[in-house]
C-alpha cells in the first residue's frame, strides 16, 4: 500500500507511467482490431518502458509500490498476447478444418452452394 506521503518518483517515472497507460488503451484498439502484431509490438514497448521505469525507481516505499504495479502491468500484458496467440491459433486450425471439409465435399461430387443473385436488381 503506498504512503500517504507525496510521491518521490521523478517526472521521468510520471511520464512512463503516462505512456504505459496510454499503451493499455492501444492495445485494446488492437485486440478489437485483431491486430495480434500490433499488440505484440506495444507489449514489447511496454516491457522495455517497465524494465527501464523498475531501474529509474529508488529506494521508497513508493517506488517498490510502482515495480509492484510495474510487475503486475508487464504480467498482464504476456496474458493478453498469449491469449490472442491461442485464439489466432485456434481459429487458424477451424479453417484448415473449414477447408478440407470443402474440398473432401468436392472430391465426393457433392454440390456446392448455389450462386446468389443478392447483387442482381430483381425490381429493374
Amino acid at each position: 500500500m503506498p504512503s500517504s506521503a507525496p510521491l518521490e518518483n521523478p517526472p521521468a517515472v510520471w511520464a512512463g507511467l503516462n505512456r504505459l497507460r496510454a499503451i493499455s488503451r492501444l492495445v485494446l484498439v488492437a485486440i478489437e482490431q485483431e491486430d495480434l502484431e500490433r499488440v505484440a509490438e506495444l507489449s514489447r514497448e511496454s516491457e522495455t518502458i517497465i524494465a527501464a521505469l523498475k531501474n529509474h525507481s529508488g529506494p521508497s516505499a513508493d517506488a517498490e509500490f510502482v515495480r509492484t504495479l510495474l510487475d503486475e502491468i508487464g504480467q498482464a500484458n504476456r496474458r493478453i498476447v498469449e491469449e490472442l496467440k491461442e485464439r489466432m491459433f485456434d481459429t487458424s486450425r477451424e479453417l484448415a478444418r473449414t477447408r478440407e471439409t470443402r474440398y473432401r465435399l468436392r472430391a465426393a461430387g457433392m454440390p456446392g452452394p448455389a450462386p446468389t443473385s443478392s447483387i442482381l436488381d430483381r425490381e429493374g
